[in-house]
Formats: structure tokens, sequence, C-alpha cells
């Protein structure tokens, strides 16, 4: 997943900091005060849209994670606390992941709560049920299920052997694929459509939100109408000219143009290497046809086909006479 610099949020000389970057994630979500009516609205918009609304009481607390200097390790991620209307307790991780690996991350995630709330003993089915309640939301930009065109997938812990059910029901997961915007009619009157089309093409266009507000009426009344909604824009909107965000945005491009760096240049050497050993290759089955020797020993010996060395047969042949 290639990135240029521009993309990266350099238009001619000037900075515009994405939304989906880690440190304006980490500034934004900074503590319950500052977006604790963000956090809800966002978190009730997909929950919403996928007809498993928790009743959300009060956000008791918002805490960013540190973002990792490497951006191949961890993607950011926001810790959110609930406090249901029904005076339960929930913990939503709602993480902005670069990796692709994102979903074997949250099944790993989902192991060490499972484990970590149980007693040596105790059967999975009494384990899955006393486990906390976890939600984990991946806002991604980039898609991992071509196959699936919906742009909020829920995905579910179940057992695989029928009768198929739920294993783990209070651990679940929605991958939020930024990019299926594009591919969708305008939703305004959608909450989750508003959050999510704001994050993309601010992200995408390299634009502020105020920019990307200005591009729809639409997009400026769910702002005046969502208490949520409006805080993040505001907070995007301080957090983009605070120095020291700016300045870690800045390291944060650094690293992400090292990374890239690094990445290019393991592939080029990798495919140099493969150059190389395959013209080695091809220079030991021409030894070995001159040789006499048979088609099936020379694959064995070199790797290669026994077409690419029919072909290669052919070919000598064809130069002697």
């Amino acid at each position: 997943m290639d990135t240029t610099v521009k993309e990266l949020g350099f238009d001619n000389g000037s900075v515009v900091m994405s939304p989906l970057a880690d440190p304006v994630v980490n500034a934004i979500f900074s503590d319950r005060e500052s977006a604790g009516a963000a956090a809800a609205s966002l978190i009730k918009a997909v929950l919403d849209e996928d007809g498993s609304s928790v009743p959300i009481g009060e956000i008791l607390s918002v805490t960013p994670q540190r973002h990792h200097s490497n951006p191949g390790q961890r993607g950011c991620r926001v810790d959110v606390e609930i406090e249901t209307q029904d005076n339960e307790r929930i913990i939503v991780e709602v993480q902005l992941s670069q990796d692709d690996s994102i979903i074997q991350r949250n099944l790993f995630s989902a192991s060490r709560v499972f484990s970590a709330t149980s007693q040596p003993g105790t059967k999975a089915r009494e384990m899955a049920g006393s486990m906390p309640k976890v939600i984990v939301i991946d806002i991604l930009n980039y898609t991992i299920r071509n196959d699936n065109p919906d742009l909020i997938q829920p995905a579910k812990i179940i057992y695989t052997k029928p009768p198929q059910r739920e294993a783990i029901p209070n651990f679940k997961v929605y991958s939020v694929q930024l990019p299926y915007i594009e591919k969708m009619k305008p939703a305004f009157d959608q909450p989750w459509y508003c959050w999510f089309y704001a994050m993309y093409h601010a992200h995408k266009g390299r634009k502020t939100l105020q920019e990307v507000l200005d591009m729809s009426q639409e997009l400026k009344e769910f702002a005046a109408r969502d208490a949520g909604f409006a805080q993040y824009c505001e907070q995007y909107q301080r957090v983009s000219t605070d120095p020291d965000t700016l300045d870690s945005y800045m390291r944060w491009i650094e690293d992400q143009m090292r990374e890239q760096g690094m990445q290019a240049a393991s592939r080029r050497i990798g495919l140099e290497q493969g150059i190389e050993q395959g013209i080695e290759k091809v220079t030991d089955a021409i030894d070995m046809i001159a040789l006499g020797k048979s088609v099936n020993d020379i694959s064995e010996t070199t790797g290669l086909s026994v077409r690419r060395i029919e072909y290669l047969r052919k070919q000598i042949q064809t130069i002697q006479e």
C-alpha cells in the first residue's frame, strides 16, 4: 500500500493533517471532556446501523493509546469505556490500522480478554458468558473483504460445527472499509454515512473537515443537529493548528516514508535476487541439456518446470540447426 508525499498531507508546500493519522486521532480523542460526545456519536452510529444498538448512558473514559514510531506495528487505538442505561460497562476499541492483519489482531485481542477473565477448570461456555462486553470498530482506509460490498461489516466468533451459533456473544467486531463510500448512494440522513463520508474524503482528498463540510449542505445540517459530530469537527480544527500535534504529525510522516522506502528497497532487492537466481537456474539447465541429462533430472536439480526445460531444449535444437 504505497503512499505518495501528497497523499500524506503535503500539497504545494502546505500541510493538511489527515484525520486518520495516528497523532491526529490521539489529539482529537484526548480525553472524555474533549471528545466524549464525539466517541458516543461515532459508536452509536455504527451499532445502530447493525441493528444491535447499545443504550449508551455515560462515557466514563476516552483513552488514546500511544502510537508506535514504526507504522508497521499496531496502529492508533482509542479505548472508550461506556456505562449503558442498563448499568452495564462496555469497553469499545476504535482502531485505525494500516495493517492487513487486522482480523487476526482482533481474534488475538478476543483470546486475551477471554483468558484474562477465565479461571482454571471453567467450561468454555461459562467463560464466554462471564467475559465483559467488548466491541471493536476498525476504521480502515483500504478494503479487506472485496467480496462483501457493505461499508460496515460485522463479524462474530461462532462455532463452525452445526448447530452454528455464537461462541463468544460478548465480543463483536465491526470492520469499516472507507473506500466503499465512493460506491454508495448518498445517505446523509444516516449518521454512519455522514461520519465515514467526512473521514474518507478528508483523508483521500487531503482536505480539512471544514472543507469537506463545505462540499455538502446535508453534511453541514448533520453537524448542526449531532453534537458529537460537531465536537469531532471542532476538535479537528483545534488540533490542526496545535504546534505539538503538527510536530508529531511531521515525525509520523517521516516514519511512514522511511518505512515505505525500506519496503521498496526490499522489493527491489528481492526482484534482483530472483532474476539473478533465475538466470543461474537456466544456465545450469542448458549445461545439463548439453550433457544429455533427462528432463526430469534437470527439473529436479534446477527447480525449473518440465515445460520450461522442454522449451529450452527446443530453442537449443533450433540454434544448432
